[in-house]
């Protein structure tokens, strides 16, 4: 039963875009959706109100049986033609069940007319909740009764009614062959249903009707709504397009291989990128041999199904054997000499660190990798840069020459108050450190200054406590000047959000993608210090109990020093190249640090995984295997993607693709923006204006005492100019307001350019932030209605004399004649009950018609916000 009724919701879901639905009238789009729910229906209708039920404490289905709601959706993208199916209505109205909508995650735009009868059913304030719901994503409501109804004065409608700034349309049954006394009327933000209003020169009567009976209601009407949408749609395809709900992550545009954005970072160096759609020109695949031998092992080997498993468990247990790490070791070495090499791979691990140093030196060298000094330096143990002797990868950025300044080394006799908080910790860290062989013990300083001379620096360790994870070891080497005389002779840039949203999808490809996370285990202390700098690494070990303190020295990169992260950075970046070439066909991949980011086509992810662990176990890099992810939500540095959910800008009817394809880029309208504002002793003013490519003006002018402002519980100070950046952000938010009142429910992203004199608005609309007070409360209303409205201010500055216009309406007395251009029916009232109070008001089509007062008294408060 579950099952059944779960399966019905979902179908319903699907069939929200392509339906238009009244009561005793339905306006269908003919599609596949309508012929699978039209046999559903007929298959459940006798047994529907036991299977779709929810909640009810008269029975089974009495909740339906007693209370009526019809949810209308209006496609919001291309719309054929309707028909009026009277089957279906008929097959429909004998299914007591009307209620059939869940929101769930899955995203859906549509245009809702919401009709009510009970407003003390449970359903109803669910019907009630959806529609806030649905309009906050950016589709329409509308809600329809008699003009009696004692909807009007619900407090949740009234409260919906606020949030949507609502039109409420007085509209004549008359006129649409609707067979009821009074008015009907429709509350709606979409405004352009006002042509509905009656042409009346009588008020309207709000006294009680009896019951609205929806079945009065006629098909002109219905499609009088329909048609005022129809102009919002550019083009209607003459024929729908039947569509499985599965095709639709297929439908968006596929990108091509110059199609921008582009990827730039992936931690690799500047001649590295991680979008490797296609391979970059001139790169040979010089691996295709041996991935076909590689090839032949992971699948007699059922590598990807033991992959899949060892994810999903998170099981920290390495997922190759040591004796299939020999065994793909041999099957590398029989690839080198099927080269013509006759170079024995030597498989040693030098000591006191995990990699196959020796092979990755030889492989590097063959695909001619050009950081040639890292395998080396590696081999030797890295120099700090104590001595300015860090060889240049020729892969990062070289830092200008910088003269050389005379450092102190120190010796630090305690640590961090967070390491002395919890010795018990810190103790049971450093033992671990030394059993792995990071770290050793010298038995004195005296004897550290005897094997290093003067290259002896203590540093102060700290504990990095975030439970649930691990307590971790971070040592401070600026502290004792290690950091400072250490010469860094090149940078590095990482790969971010922006760089994963920028190579994806894949160039050339329109199935779907899964993602790959792989963690280098200890990182930073996998790379070895040559034995001559070790004495730069020192760090103290509180004795306790009356115990002398001991001291040990790092002989790997610790944690917390400049050099190890440039090393590491190093070695990562080549790992990334050799892995580029390792996988070769079509991937994206990136590093952020230790944290690798592989992304691929669905269908070959898995043996693409499989030889990316080929590749680190053949070389030994150590992974953290219960941080193994694979599917198609990846976490990567704190961001969680999904990478079977793209973006979808493509219309699900078949159409002309030049149109569709157009709406991928930004449209820029040459709309413009301008404020300004006034404070002169206890008088403030604002003003301004945007003007559209047509001509067109909407304009804003307020002024106040200095005491009116009280309301806002800020502590402004007088004269009312030294608080003159508060105003001039409260005309920028009145710029946004006055923005919205056109486009009351389009809520899209749009960034309005706007212009100020003002230096420190300025500056505050760029990064919304400031330490100022009262500045802050002014920067924190911008945030908010920007946030709320999707409307980002792009402040530029102008001269106070090219401002002329907006100083004037900022001046106005609000009695002088102002320039024609100014027109009354232009002004967008900007008082503070709507630019700071964020408060709406219910306009009235036609004007002289009224709503009850309690309609037309409760505002939205603080606390609803």
């Amino acid at each position: 039963m579950q099952a059944r009724k779960a399966w019905f919701q979902l179908l319903c879901l699907q069939m929200l875009q392509e339906i238009l639905l009244f009561h005793n009238h339905v306006l269908l789009l003919r599609s596949l959706w309508y012929r699978v729910l039209l046999r559903t229906l007929h298959a459940l209708s006798r047994n529907s109100t036991q299977a779709f039920s929810w909640t009810s404490t008269g029975g089974p289905g009495a909740l339906f049986q007693q209370h009526f709601l019809e949810l209308a959706v209006i496609l919001s993208r291309s719309l054929p033609k309707f028909s009026l199916n009277v089957t279906f209505y008929k097959m429909l109205s004998s299914f007591p069940c009307s209620g059939f909508v869940t929101l769930g995650r899955l995203p859906f735009c549509m245009h809702i007319l919401l009709c009510a009868t009970d407003l003390t059913s449970n359903l109803f304030d669910r019907m009630i909740q959806i529609a806030h719901a649905c309009f906050a994503a950016g589709s329409h409501v509308l809600l329809s009764q008699h003009s009696g109804s004692s909807v009007w004065s619900h407090a949740s409608v009234i409260f919906l009614l606020q949030q949507m700034g609502a039109d409420a349309i007085f509209w004549d049954p008359q006129r649409f062959g609707c067979d009821f006394e009074g008015f009907g009327l429709l509350a709606a933000s979409f405004s352009s249903l006002q042509f509905l209003a009656t042409a009346s020169s009588t008020g309207s009567s709000m006294q009680a009707h009896r019951e609205f009976d929806f079945s009065s209601l006629s098909a002109d009407f219905v499609l009088a709504v329909a048609e005022g949408s129809l102009h919002l749609f550019a083009q209607r395809s003459p024929e729908p397009k039947d569509l499985q709900f599965g095709q639709i992550p297929f439908l968006r545009h596929v990108k091509a291989r110059f199609d921008p954005p582009f990827a730039n970072q992936d931690g690799a160096g500047i001649y590295s990128v991680p979008d490797w759609s296609t391979p970059p020109p001139g790169v040979p695949d010089v691996l295709c041999d041996l991935r076909s031998k590689l090839r032949q092992w992971i699948f007699d080997e059922k590598i990807p199904q033991r992959l899949q498993a060892h994810a999903l468990q998170h099981s920290s247990e390495p997922l190759f054997q040591e004796g299939e790490i020999q065994h793909l070791r041999q099957l590398f070495q029989s690839w080198v000499s099927e080269q013509g090499s006759s170079h024995v791979i030597d498989w040693t691990i030098p000591d006191h660190q995990p990699y196959a140093l020796h092979a990755l030196k030889f492989f590097s060298q063959f695909v001619k990798d050009k950081d040639d000094t890292l395998c080396q330096c590696l081999l030797d143990g890295v120099p700090t840069g104590y001595d300015s002797d860090i060889p240049l990868s020729k892969v990062f950025i070289p830092h200008p020459t910088a003269p050389e300044l005379d450092h102190q080394l120190s010796i630090a006799k305690d640590n961090w108050q967070s390491a002395n908080n919890d010795p018990d910790t810190l103790r049971e860290l450093v033992h671990a450190e030394v059993q792995k062989g990071w770290l050793f013990e010298m038995p004195s300083l005296q004897a550290a200054q005897e094997r290093w001379g003067e290259r002896v620096a203590v540093g102060k360790m700290s504990l990095v406590l975030s439970p649930p994870r691990a307590p971790r070891l971070v040592v401070d080497s600026t502290v004792c000047g290690t950091n400072d005389a250490c010469s860094i002779p090149e940078r590095y840039t990482l790969p971010g959000l922006q760089d994963v949203r920028d190579c994806f999808p894949l160039r050339l490809h329109a199935g779907l993608c899964e993602g790959f996370h792989l963690d280098v285990k200890a990182a930073h202390k996998t790379v070895r210090v040559k034995e001559a700098d070790q004495g730069l690494l020192g760090v103290t070990l509180p004795g306790g109990d009356g115990k002398d303190d001991r001291l040990f020295f790092y002989r790997v990169c610790p944690f917390g020093a400049n050099f190890s992260a440039l090393w590491f950075q190093r070695l990562a970046g080549m790992l990334l190249r050799l892995m580029h070439l390792w996988i070769f066909v079509r991937h994206a991949l990136m590093g952020y640090v230790d944290d690798f980011l592989f992304i691929q086509d669905r269908e070959c992810i898995l043996y693409s995984a499989s030889l990316l662990l080929c590749f680190t176990s053949i070389f030994g890099v150590p992974l953290s295997w219960a941080k193994l992810q694979l599917g198609s939500c990846i976490t990567w540095i704190g961001w969680t993607f999904n990478f079977t959910s793209p973006y979808l800008q493509s219309d699900l009817d078949a159409g002309d693709q030049s149109q569709i394809r157009s709406a991928f880029f930004v449209t820029s309208i040459a709309v413009e923006a301008f404020a300004d504002a006034r404070a002169d002793g206890e008088l403030i003013g604002i003003g301004g204006f945007i003007a559209f490519p047509s001509g067109a003006y909407i304009w804003f002018s307020q002024a106040w005492q200095l005491s009116d402002l009280s309301v806002l519980s800020l502590e402004l100070r007088r004269p009312a100019h030294k608080d003159i950046a508060c105003y001039e952000t409260l005309a920028q938010i009145a710029l946004v307001h006055a923005y919205r009142s056109v486009f009351p429910s389009g809520r899209v992203a749009v960034r309005l350019p706007s212009f100020s004199d003002n230096a420190s608005t300025e500056a505050l609309g760029a990064k919304l932030y400031t330490a100022k007070w009262p500045l802050g409360a002014f920067a924190q209303k911008l945030s908010l209605i920007s946030a709320a409205s999707g409307i980002e201010l792009d402040i530029s500055h102008i001269a106070g004399e090219k401002n002329d216009d907006a100083d004037l309406l900022s001046r106005w007395n609000q009695t002088d004649s102002l320039p024609d251009k100014w027109r009354k029916e232009d002004r967008v009232d900007c008082s503070l009950k709507f630019i700071w109070f964020f408060r709406k008001e219910v306009l009235v089509w036609p004007s002289h018609f009224s709503l009850p007062a309690v309609t037309q008294e409760r505002h939205v408060s603080d606390d609803d916000i």
